[in-house]
Order: C-alpha cells, then sequence, then structure tokens
C-alpha cells in the first residue's frame, strides 16, 4: 500500500478451502487522520471500479467516528459485489477492526 496521492494498493484474500480474493486500487485523495479517496476494484469483477471515500472524525470525549461510502458505476455493479457475499466479509472485516481497535484501548 502505498498511502499517498496516485499511490497504488492490492491486496490478496486466501480462504481456508484456497478460494482468493485480490482487490486493488489507487489513491486520489489522502488527508492524514480526516479523509481518504481511493479507487477499489474485486479483481474478479473487472471493470467494476467504484470509489471509496473514507473519513474520520473525532469524537467528543475521545474515539472516532469512522465513516465509508462506496460509489459504484452502475445500480448493476453494485448489485454485483452485493450478490458475490462481500458484504458478509466487509462486516466480519468491521468487526474484527473493530474488536482490534478496543483491545488498544484496554
Amino acid at each position: 500500500m502505498e498511502v499517498r496521492k496516485g499511490g497504488v494498493w492490492r491486496f490478496v484474500q486466501r480462504e481456508s478451502n484456497g478460494t482468493v480474493h485480490a482487490h486493488n486500487g489507487v489513491y486520489h485523495e489522502v488527508t492524514v487522520g480526516e479523509r481518504l479517496v481511493n479507487t477499489y476494484e474485486y479483481e474478479s469483477f473487472p471493470g467494476a471500479v467504484a470509489l471509496v471515500t473514507t473519513t474520520f472524525e473525532d469524537l467528543p470525549g475521545g474515539g472516532t467516528k469512522f465513516t465509508e461510502v462506496t460509489l459504484y458505476p452502475s445500480a448493476e455493479a453494485r448489485e454485483g459485489v452485493l450478490q458475490s457475499g462481500m458484504t458478509e466479509g466487509a462486516r466480519e472485516l468491521f468487526d474484527r477492526l473493530e474488536a482490534y481497535m478496543a483491545g488498544l484501548q484496554s
């Protein structure tokens, strides 16, 4: 991951059954501690490149609100992603992130 404007990223997930999921994109905006804007492509659905905006907002009393909005190039592309099982994977990812962050505060 090259977290800078114009930088690229790619990660590969391997399931225990051997299934591989590869993802990639390019960073378009990086404002440290505030906002990231990047493209996202699931390599199994080439050409359905989404634009992802992630924001981080300090909360009163401590903590951070994390918001991520993903815009797909079409309703069909969005539906393809939703039907692929990626929603469950994203939910698992964010649950793990939440648990990890909670452990840092202990």
